[in-house]
């Protein structure tokens, strides 16, 4: 789906195409052509222009619960020596995020959680959980885009594992690459 000659979109000969990211198990249509025109009450936000193969997207912030993180304007931008931005890529299943972001982030999500951090190897933050888990409150995440935020329904950003007693965040519902 690149923009490069042999992508899909070129090989088709086609200059537009619309491919809705859900966030619940609705099944969404790849459109090409005229057809590829965003319903009315979708929620859209266009390209950055660069002449990179890749799709840039301008996210414009984040936000953890009721917190938009403080993250300074040039953290996601795409820098005039072609370095940065937010890619958007539909083959990813990871998030990644920039360290100071991340660290944000981590930082939000401890202090709305309201559980004891736990260490567990390879993941974080981890919080152990009660022994009923059922009233455990997980904060809200949503990216800002330009014209159009983004809400991740909590399973696709907390994991629960039993095994080890503790909730960690794994960011697979948007493949979003943040550069340094």
């Amino acid at each position: 789906m690149a923009r490069g000659p042999v992508s899909l979109v070129s090989q088709l000969g086609e200059e537009r195409f619309s491919y809705c990211f859900a966030s619940d198990d609705t099944t969404t249509p790849l459109l090409f052509g005229s057809s590829a025109s965003p319903s009315p009450q979708a929620a859209s936000t266009p390209f950055v222009n660069t002449p990179s193969p890749l799709y840039y997207l301008s996210l414009q912030g984040i936000s953890v619960g009721a917190t938009l993180l403080p993250t300074p304007n040039t953290t996601f931008a795409l820098q005039p020596n072609g370095t940065g931005g937010s890619v958007i890529d539909s083959g990813s299943t990871f998030t990644l995020l920039t360290d100071p972001a991340y660290a944000m982030l981590k930082q939000a999500f401890v202090s709305q959680m309201n559980l004891p951090v736990a260490t567990v190897s390879g993941y974080g933050p981890c919080f152990s959980l009660p022994l009923d888990p059922g009233g455990v409150a997980v904060p809200s995440l949503a990216f800002h885009f330009d014209s159009a935020d983004m809400d991740f329904p909590a399973e696709n950003y907390f994991l629960v594992d039993p095994s080890v007693h503790c909730t960690w965040y794994i960011f697979i519902a948007l493949g979003l690459a943040i550069f340094d």
